[in-house]
């Protein structure tokens, strides 16, 4: 293998390899020697990839990795602890652009020492780091490129002092701890937001009293998104503060409940709003007219108490995802609202109420675009009848928590002429008939597959430097676990045994 391949110049490999995707780089590097040190050895490879150095162990400056890749772009450190800087870490790290460390421990100094040698680095992740010998004097260099720093669950904001001036064009800023932890600052996260805040476009936070008022005094604060929870303050504040940013594309208020006034009066400050998430608490209307003064709407989520929302009269032309939790929409309104977004490519409802299904599949069949559709935990006063609209584009059905009797899901298996089936963990039905009928049905169901959810990604070893493994993985709400593939395997095994 190795003579044949060695016929190949690297550059042509490495053309051919620019094209896999992670999975199969990681399993392309095992074939040989040559196509290792090919993969190792090119920026550009190894970019989809992140090296992960062993956990539980110690990290000194004699520590010596074998087979170290030194076009490595991303590192992870998990469960180690730092108390030295190897020899070979200034040179190694000149070309790192993401560092991520975990449940780790070190002292501030020596984290300083190791980020004096990133110049290039983009992204800067750190969970649970235990940081001692804490100080106030700031470094004494700076880190230019990078543009994301996430912290969470960190000693104490104080640290915060320090990044400030070392991140002189941070873009995005993540910190989560909640505001009643002791060693949580509010000053110190106030007075870090204002010194990045000429490049900071993102804020995500839990966030204290007062906050949002605060920053709305900043004069160059310009933020395209903003997510926070937790938040104790009146709406009124957040009404305020989207005055004073109208730049605001995507707004995230996971535990506030806003009003329909409010959010109409949010939707009038920001314009280019595409993305919302939020707690909706309808008044005695019941209307959710907000959403016309959101025309730029891509996507969605709104979640209630389990009252009801009238969604008549409302309009989301550039509607793409949409997600209903713990609500009663009233009778047909949701049909006509759906009616209204042409665009919408994946719907996703939990815990909601319903009379029949034909309230869900009827308008669900009118949108020409829809290829998810997510169902779960849903209250019917009728669960056996059902008329379906035809969604020839739908490719993924996930129903959790609730039964649906065999006549309706034939019907809705009729219904979909491209449905890929991932899971069907959680439904209350016959699987067998179920199963059985799809099997009958060749004409329709020549391009369904049966599988388990995607997995939770990759990892190969390289040597004793830890491991290699995709940076980005596909996930489910159901991450790590079969499902019912083994139940699915045999059914087929017995059938066939038949």
């Amino acid at each position: 293998m190795e003579q044949t391949t060695n016929n190949l110049p690297p550059e042509i490999l490495e053309t051919i390899f620019g094209y896999l995707p992670a999975a199969q780089l990681l399993r392309i590097r095992l074939v040989c020697r040559y196509w290792r040190d090919i993969v190792i050895g090119d920026s550009k490879l190894m970019v989809k990839l992140t090296l992960r150095f062993p956990k539980n162990i110690t990290i000194n400056k004699r520590y010596t990795p074998k087979h170290l890749p030194a076009a490595a772009t991303k590192v992870c450190f998990e469960s180690v602890k730092i108390v030295g800087i190897p020899t070979w870490w200034s040179s190694f790290a000149l070309n790192l652009t993401h560092l991520k460390i975990q449940f780790s421990e070190t002292s501030l100094p020596t984290f300083l020492e190791m980020l004096r040698s990133t110049p290039n680095l983009k992204r800067l992740k750190l969970f649970c780091v235990k940081l001692t010998k804490l100080a106030d004097e700031p470094p004494n260099f700076t880190l230019n490129k990078l543009e994301k720093l996430y912290l969470n669950s960190i000693c104490e904001t104080k640290i915060l002092r320090l990044f400030g001036p070392m991140c002189p064009n941070l873009k995005d800023f993540y910190l989560f701890m909640r505001a009643e932890n002791p060693n949580h600052d509010a000053r110190c996260v106030i007075q870090f937001v204002q010194t990045v805040e000429k490049t900071l476009e993102s804020l995500e936070l839990y966030t204290t009293k007062n906050f949002l008022a605060e920053l709305s005094t900043f004069k160059e604060l310009k933020l395209k998104r903003l997510v926070y929870n937790w938040v104790e303050e009146p709406e009124e504040e957040l009404v305020q503060f989207c005055r004073t940013q109208p730049f605001i594309e995507k707004l995230v208020t996971a535990q506030s409940c806003l009003s329909n006034s409010a959010l109409t009066e949010i939707g009038h400050s920001l314009p280019n709003l595409k993305h919302l998430s939020t707690r909706f608490k309808p008044d005695f209307s019941k209307d959710a007219t907000f959403i016309n003064a959101m025309p730029n709407l891509e996507h969605l989520s709104l979640i209630n108490n389990y009252s009801e929302v009238n969604f008549s009269g409302c309009q989301s032309p550039n509607l793409k995802h949409l997600y209903l939790g713990y609500m009663r929409p009233t009778r047909n309104s949701l049909r006509q609202y759906l009616n209204a977004c042409p665009n919408l490519t994946s719907l996703e409802m939990d815990r909601c109420t319903f009379i029949s299904w034909d309230e869900i599949f009827i308008p669900a069949g009118s949108l020409k675009l829809l290829q998810t559709l997510e169902l779960g935990t849903l209250d019917l006063e009728n669960v056996t009848d059902a008329t379906f609209g035809k969604m020839a584009n739908l490719r993924r059905l996930r129903l959790i928590g609730f039964k649906m009797a065999n006549p309706v899901m034939a019907a809705l298996f009729r219904a979909c002429d491209q449905l890929r089936l991932e899971e069907l963990n959680g439904w209350k039905l016959d699987e067998e008939e179920a199963l059985k009928f799809a099997m009958q049905e060749d004409r329709e169901w020549r391009t369904m597959t049966l599988g388990v959810p995607r997995a939770g990604g990759v990892g190969e070893n390289v040597a004793d430097c830890g491991t290699v493994s995709q940076e980005a993985r596909g996930t489910s709400r159901e991450e790590g676990g079969l499902g019912i593939f083994g139940r699915v395997r045999g059914f087929f095994e017995k059938m066939f045994d038949n």
